[in-house]
């Protein structure tokens, strides 16, 4: 099939037509009106489209040009009169030869007024495309009228767009133009186009599936757009039609849990492609007032050194990925090592199904992220490990010993501040000795539970030398060995604020805080008198203060 280019701003059109009408005499008396007989006259009509160099929108890669095919039609409309003109890809050609004034739509006019029709009767064409069905991209009036439905859901690419969204439009006269006369009018296009394109620097891999959502106003415009890698960046793209003189009020994009981004307010016009870039950042990039941010981004390790990132007996089905790249699937229980350079980035998921936890009671097998070579900090939700696709909103612990010795023995670890464990009620064991060993570990993540459950945080951080403050401890009751041995050896551990009231389960806070600091600060709940002092209470030593919320 021969196909022609045609650039949209100016379209010069050469239009033939002829029409025959009938007429008869009417003998005049007195007492009689003078009668005009109302016409259905049949107008033969054809235009030749010609190209303008100039324009704005664009669905090919020269971004100026729009092609036709065939099944794109004209349609005219005017007072009392209407049609249909069809486009021939093959008029345009003799042989292999491009033929400019041959770029021809035709067809028939049908006017129904009072005799003939003005030559300066007002027509209106559009133009519709092959792909703009009636009754889903466009609506067609009775009086042939063309109306296009734009959408609720975003499109692909700037060239589904264009080619089901378009309105291309020109007014011109009837005009009583002889075969071959030039008659030169203006398709002017009335659509306008936001092209987004989102980057992720965040962690976000390619061929992630994510909810794109436009709002502006009421009006809410989704689409499932799925990740692509392009120039090394993990980005999504899609591209939402509107009518010209649509107004840009509070409008916001957002992709799946993520922030929303704001969009600029304005009245968009017709005939403009509007280019809206935005990017979720990389990590190290956000501050602590950020900290929700984390929420959606994969559990993720950042190197800061050359080396290697080792998971060790990884549970059949885990996966990960590096810098966003294609997810790799754990097919055996055999050690992962991964080769980094300091900045590289290492996402690390479950399968979303049989993975509940990652340490077997009855075999006492465990996987661990630990054993690697490079210096790494460790950011993104935890929940990533047992919910793929939902770790983001996902707060439900699926089964006992869930983390438990996660980092188990990670003395290349330093920094933890931004993990997000983001149940608020626990299990059993289910972050139990999750750091034990961790030497290089400074700062430890927030833990936000409040329902706590037997030995959940038992010696989690037994041994971490290099950490000198303990996360906030908000629970008010605790749970049977909750925090026992919870600090053990923490050689610089110097400042722990726990919220407890009622600490008389069994074991719950034994040799929790042996082996700190000489000299530190622990503070407590206001309402709390019943600590005692040592390795299990208070230690020696420290100075005592009552909490005071921010």
């Amino acid at each position: 099939m021969k196909i022609k280019n045609l650039f949209w701003a100016a379209l010069s059109v050469t239009a033939a037509f002829t029409f025959a009408s009938c007429s008869s005499d009417n003998e005049v008396t007195e007492t009689e009106v003078p009668v005009v007989q109302q016409t259905k006259l049949e107008i033969p009509y054809a235009i030749s489209v010609g190209t303008s160099s100039t324009t704005r929108a664009t669905v090919d890669a020269d971004k100026s040009t729009l092609r036709f095919a065939a099944g794109d039609k004209l349609y005219v409309t005017g007072e009392n009169i209407k049609g249909v003109l069809s486009f021939d890809p093959e008029s345009k050609y003799i042989g292999e030869t491009f033929v400019e004034s041959d770029n021809v739509f035709s067809g028939t006019l049908e006017y129904s007024g009072m005799g003939t029709p003005d030559e300066n009767l007002e027509l209106t064409a559009t133009l519709v495309s092959a792909q703009q069905n009636e009754g889903t991209e466009i609506s067609v009036d009775a009086a042939g009228a063309v109306t296009v439905n734009y959408p609720t859901t975003l499109c692909t690419s700037l060239n589904e767009a264009v080619q089901k969204y378009s309105k291309l439009t020109a007014a011109f006269p009837l005009g009583a133009y002889p075969v071959n006369s030039n008659h030169t009018i203006m398709l002017t296009q009335q659509t306008a186009f936001l092209d987004f394109v989102i980057t992720f620097e965040d962690g976000t891999t390619s061929g992630t599936t994510l909810s794109a959502k436009v709002k502006n106003g009421s009006n809410n415009y989704t689409a499932d757009v799925t990740t692509t890698t392009e120039n090394s960046k993990v980005v999504a793209k899609f591209v939402l039609p509107v009518a010209g003189g649509t107004v840009l009020s509070g409008a916001t994009v957002q992709m799946g849990s993520k922030d929303a981004f704001d969009i600029t307010n304005a009245t968009l016009a017709g005939n403009r492609v509007y280019n809206i870039k935005r990017k979720y950042s990389d990590p190290d990039d956000l501050g602590s007032s950020d900290y929700n941010a984390y929420i959606v981004l994969p559990l993720t390790l950042k190197a800061t050194s050359d080396g290697t990132i080792k998971i060790s007996y990884p549970q059949v089905g885990m996966k990960y990925s590096k810098n966003g790249g294609t997810k790799v699937s754990a097919t055996t229980n055999d050690d992962i090592e991964i080769s980094v350079v300091a900045g590289d980035k290492v996402q690390v998921y479950g399968n979303g199904t049989s993975i509940t936890h990652y340490y077997d009671a009855s075999t006492t097998k465990y996987t661990n992220i630990a054993g690697g070579t490079a210096t790494c900090k460790v950011y993104g939700n935890v929940m990533s490990l047992v919910d793929e696709a939902d770790f983001a909103t996902n707060t439900t612990l699926p089964a006992t010993y869930t983390f438990n010795r996660l980092f188990h023995s990670n003395t290349t670890l330093t920094d933890a501040s931004y993990l997000v464990l983001p149940a608020t009620t626990l299990v059993n064991y289910s972050y139990g000795r999750m750091f034990e060993g961790c030497t290089s570990l400074t700062t430890a993540p927030v833990l936000p539970a409040t329902t706590l459950a037997e030995r959940c945080y038992n010696k989690m951080f037994l041994g971490c030398t290099s950490l000198t403050k303990a996360p906030i401890l908000p629970a008010e009751t605790l749970a049977k060995g909750c925090y026992n041995s919870m600090f053990l050896d923490c050689t610089n551990l110097n400042s722990v604020t726990c919220l407890a009231t009622k600490i008389n389960a069994s074991s719950c806070t034994t040799d929790w805080l042996s082996g700190v600091a000489a000299t530190g600060t622990f503070t407590k709940a206001a309402s709390m008198t019943s600590w005692s002092s040592g390795a299990s209470g208070i230690p020696s030593g420290w100075t005592v203060a009552d909490y005071v919320a921010p």
